[in-house]
């Protein structure tokens, strides 16, 4: 997406580790508690990868997020940018269209409804992959603390905002994909 990308994969990469599973992953930023921007092995079942719809290099100018085949992929937004490359808003949004046919047979889509533009992508994409919507998680803001809640339990959270609880239930998705409890991605977060 255009924004949400690093936050929305720390959370994954951090629940994994919470969890105890081995991941692979490239990002694009030095994350806490994390040596490396990429770490590629031959133990882990499962790599994260931060897409970003910017040029591969200037002699292969596809977008990054085009050479992944992702069995879980998620859009957090979709506002136009990189005009320098896309010189029209329909051109870029076209990328996302093009990413989410990436995604492999039987893969998940997990897009932000709150979204029109990732509505419309998601939509339009192909019908042999699961779309799970997501919005802001069900919370609570009491003297600055954010509180979380799913399944008649309460998570303090030591993120606020709209936009982190967006990309928070986005991780949550994908967890839960990847076989990650909702409950146990929500007490990781709580160290996040």
């Amino acid at each position: 997406g255009s924004h949400g990308k690093t936050t929305t994969t720390a959370m994954i990469l951090h629940a994994f580790k919470f969890a105890g599973i081995e991941t692979d992953y490239m990002v694009g930023a030095l994350l806490k508690g994390f040596d490396v921007m990429v770490k590629m092995s031959d133990e882990a079942k499962f790599m994260v990868l931060e897409g970003d719809e910017y040029l591969t290099s200037p002699i292969d100018l596809r977008p990054k997020f085009h050479l992944y085949m992702p069995n879980i992929a998620i859009i957090t937004g979709i506002e136009w940018d990189h005009v320098n490359v896309f010189p029209t808003f329909e051109k870029y949004k076209e990328q996302f269209s093009i990413f989410a046919d990436k995604i492999s047979h039987g893969g998940t889509l997990i897009y932000c409804s709150e979204d029109k533009n990732v509505c419309d992508v998601a939509q339009s994409s192909r019908s042999d992959i699961e779309k799970l919507p997501y919005d802001v998680l069900s919370h609570k803001v009491e003297d600055e603390v954010t509180y979380v809640y799913h399944n008649n339990k309460e998570y303090r959270v030591q993120i606020f905002g709209d936009h982190n609880l967006l990309n928070m239930h986005a991780a949550m998705i994908a967890c839960q994909k990847a076989g990650i409890s909702n409950e146990t991605f929500l007490t990781s977060m709580q160290s996040f």
